[in-house]
């Protein structure tokens, strides 16, 4: 029997929504045009219908939890957690550089999540080292580079990755074959940055 995994990227610019049957991959890609919250369920029923699959023959869900726009986190997360908690669907989770890890070695991904947000995460010997907002670093004086295609920063000197979404779907392939799944209650948010509001909170407390 032909395993199914639903992938779920709503953390950048653009979301990402994938099914995989067996070696079968339907991919969507939702440009910053299009409101996640009001489209990604029709997104994935029609992603679910065109190859002939119920939300209920999934076996697994893989989400990614950022870091990244701070509304597409929790819409991915929500409907991921939402699937598995009423339907028992597997949930798999990654952070947004996780997937990179041993493709990089050793360098730094940079990708653009929102007008005003980018981050960047480096790579040493194949692990994740730490993940920044891109504001902090001079990259004029960085090295090894890479964004993806989608998500690129304009002017920015550096290799491109072109096939996010393969890199999805093998990443998640191999979480779900060793069995590394999450329990729906224990699946967080990865933030970086405070949210906007917590920002304001923090001016309106120091004005007080």
């Amino acid at each position: 029997m032909k395993d199914k995994i639903l992938i779920i990227d709503t953390t950048k610019d653009n979301a990402y929504i994938i099914l995989t049957v067996g070696d079968v991959v339907e991919k969507c890609v939702l440009d910053i045009k299009n409101k996640v919250s009001e489209n990604l369920l029709p997104v994935i029923d029609n992603i679910l219908e065109t190859q002939h699959v119920s939300l209920r023959d999934i076996d697994a869900v893989g989400v990614i939890v950022g870091p990244g726009s701070f509304t597409g986190i929790r819409v991915g997360l929500v409907t991921a957690k939402a699937f598995s908690q009423s339907l028992g669907i597997k949930l798999m989770s990654a952070n947004s550089f996780e997937p990179f890890a041993k493709m990089l070695n050793n360098g730094k991904l940079i990708f653009k999540c929102t007008n005003t947000s980018s981050y960047i995460g480096e790579y040493v010997d194949g692990v994740l080292q730490k993940m920044s907002v891109i504001g902090n670093i001079d990259l004029a004086s960085e090295n090894n580079i890479y964004q993806l295609e989608n998500e690129a920063i304009k002017d920015l000197e550096s290799s491109v990755i072109n096939n996010y979404e393969d890199i999805l779907v093998k990443y998640f392939k191999d979480i779900y074959r060793d069995k590394n799944f999450t329990n729906y209650l224990e699946i967080v948010p990865c933030y970086v940055q405070p949210s906007q509001a917590e920002v304001n909170l923090a001016k309106k407390d120091q004005a007080n």
